[in-house]
């Protein structure tokens, strides 16, 4: 388990060894301290409330439940940053294929198509959001390895493995495959999974929209008993009366 933990705080802490490390021991601390403090408070209300022992116990495995919904809070936000990804890399790819088209080498057209794609939602320090926009963030770090002379094969290589998202790793792939054809070849096989890519961004599209609709019917059945109580409570007291 702690393994798996550890993996996914690399994914979320864009592979930096030291902001994982340091995340992930405050999150089992914080879940340990949170979980113990859950107990001690539900066996004391049990013996307060007079629940029983075997009400008290429940509470106590209830609360011992927290842990569990820490981690889902964590893969809801992988996938979360994962499913952001995949809405930001066919524009990429799409303007990498156009760049290409006009007549850029592979090199140049990267550099510029991610430089344009960082430019866009900058914080204060010049950098994308690694919340909002984490392709953006790994595409400026990139950026910055190709200005310091670092291999394109080796700068594709690393920002699969930091996205962590198997489309990007595909996207790399295909670019080292196809570097070496250049020119209208390797712009008809971007254009190819560009198409693919974008199939796939609608479907994460429709996805969100639908969890947003499932969000939002809780809400309205509430807002609905809401209006049928305030509406029905009249009748029924004049009913009464």
């Amino acid at each position: 388990m702690r393994q798996r933990l550890r993996m996914r705080m690399l994914f979320l802490h864009e592979f930096r060894q030291e902001d994982s490390e340091a995340a992930l021991r405050a999150f089992v601390r914080g879940t340990a301290v949170q979980t113990g403090v859950a107990v001690l408070l539900m066996a004391l209300a049990g013996f307060i409330g007079g629940f029983g022992l075997a009400g008290t116990a429940a509470a106590m495995l209830g609360a011992g439940l927290l842990p569990v919904a820490r981690i889902r809070r964590l893969e809801q936000a992988i996938r979360a940053r994962k499913r952001q990804m995949l809405l930001e890399l066919p524009v990429f790819v799409n303007r990498l294929q156009l760049m290409l088209q006009a007549g850029l080498t592979l090199h140049a057209a990267f550099l510029r198509a991610a430089e344009a794609a960082c430019k866009d939602g900058t914080k204060a320090d010049g950098l994308p959001d690694p919340d909002s926009r984490p392709f953006a963030r790994q595409l400026s770090i990139a950026v910055s390895q190709l200005h310091n002379a670092m291999p394109l094969a080796q700068v594709l290589e690393q920002l699969a493995r930091r996205c962590g998202v198997q489309e990007v790793t595909f996207f790399a792939t295909a670019l080292q495959m196809n570097a070496r054809r250049g020119g209208d070849e390797l712009a008809a096989s971007l254009g190819q999974l560009s198409r693919e890519l974008w199939e796939k961004r609608k479907q994460t599209v429709r996805a969100l929209a639908e969890e947003a609709s499932a969000k939002m019917l809780f809400p309205l059945m509430l807002i609905f008993l809401a209006v049928l109580t305030a509406a029905g409570a009249p009748a029924i007291l004049l009913i009464n009366g």
